[in-house]
């Protein structure tokens, strides 16, 4: 887990590595103002009737799923709630330049809720404005900065449109999904994004958030947990259900160069869940007489895992780097800090954790190939 301190600097960390691609960094408006400017005229007045929270999370009480004040627009003390200007500034004074990051994928945070809106379409209108304002406000200031775009995959014709619309910037690197959702992202309904994300070369993010809001269902089968601490415990198990569904679907199979990246959500379950998958497939493939290999190969062909977070290597260091390597993570692992949540992982401290032979493709190289479109 990360604490800044003076101590760390950009010297420390080219001792470590080279360069540093940074797939994780939340970024996000404080004032409804912001991205209202960016809502077309004819929704602006919807907008402006029912207001626009700061965070579009409505599970943010007692404390909320974050362990944050419902109030702040970011749930930690040390970020202001000011101005846009002083939270890109921030970003770059407290991740950008104290650690010399090469470049940084933006991934929102303000979406997630809308995901699940029942009114997708003016979800995706949302969408639209959050992506205008993120490319004006922040990547129009950082040369640094690249993007994970927002869709709502509950509006598949809007989420394509969208895709097409901010295709030709090529800082645009990624469409971001979030793992609540009405059905797993193998379902069909799904494909005409894919499509056009495998199109245009644009990798799917897959990110922790969106469950239990609108037509989402809870994060657990059993409902809604009562404590933010109970909700962490659920997290590993919210991926796992779209892995599945994107590899048995036959996804990977129809949309071949398509690229996928699990932001957020750890890598200690994953070994159980590749070895279940590849047994479960031994003696049902009947059902699925498409899939021709080992799901787990697909799984190392197409998918890659972000590293955050890393706060297990604290009890069994020896133990962790053998889930490392099971899951090839050499070849498969990608540097996200998480920035700027409580729990987010400094690139010093997580380059510490693996052996010097892999911090280059860790920190750097890994995420070139996971993102075709990064430069």
């Amino acid at each position: 887990m990360a604490v800044t301190s003076p101590g760390r600097d950009q010297a420390s960390r080219r001792k470590l590595v080279s360069q540093i691609v940074d797939t994780d960094i939340h970024h996000g408006f404080e004032e409804a103002q912001e991205i209202l400017d960016y809502v077309p005229s004819e929704y602006r007045e919807r907008t402006s009737w029912y207001g626009l929270p700061v965070d579009f999370n409505p599970v943010q009480n007692n404390g909320g799923m974050r362990g944050g004040r419902s109030d702040l627009a970011f749930d930690y003390p040390e970020i202001p709630v000011s101005t846009r200007e002083s939270s890109l500034l921030r970003c770059r004074e407290t991740l950008l330049d104290r650690y010399d990051i090469d470049l940084g994928i933006l991934t929102g945070g303000q979406m997630y809720g809308q995901t699940g809106a029942m009114d997708s379409q003016y979800a995706s209108i949302m969408a639209r404005a959050f992506n205008d304002w993120t490319l004006k406000r922040w990547l129009d200031e950082d040369d640094r900065l690249r993007y994970a775009m927002a869709v709502i995959p509950l509006d598949p014709q809007g989420a394509v449109a969208e895709i097409e619309r901010l295709a030709g910037d090529p800082r645009v690197v990624a469409v971001h999904l979030n793992t609540g959702a009405m059905r797993p992202f193998g379902n069909p309904m799904y494909h005409p994004i894919w499509e056009a994300a495998a199109k245009h070369d644009l990798t799917l993010q897959l990110h922790l958030g969106g469950e239990g809001t609108g037509v989402h269902p809870p994060m657990t089968s059993a409902g809604f947990p009562t404590h933010y601490v109970e909700r962490r415990m659920a997290e590993p198990g919210l991926y796992l259900p779209h892995v599945a569904s994107f590899i048995f679907e036959g996804v990977f199979g129809k949309y071949p160069n398509l690229k996928l990246v699990l932001a957020e959500s750890g890598f200690t379950c994953l070994p159980h869940y590749l070895w279940r998958m590849d047994a479960c497939w031994k003696g049902l493939r009947h059902q699925v007489p498409w899939i021709k290999e080992l799901p787990s190969e697909i799984f190392y062909r197409h998918v890659w895992v972000g590293t955050q977070p890393m706060y297990e290597y604290n009890e069994d260091h020896a133990n962790l780097m053998k889930m490392v390597e099971w899951l090839r993570g050499d070849e498969r692992f990608v540097y996200a800090s998480d920035y700027p949540h409580w729990d987010w992982d400094d690139p010093n401290d997580a380059a510490r954790t693996f052996p010097s032979e892999m911090r280059e493709r860790v920190f750097n190289r890994n995420a070139r190939k996971a993102y075709p479109r990064l430069q």
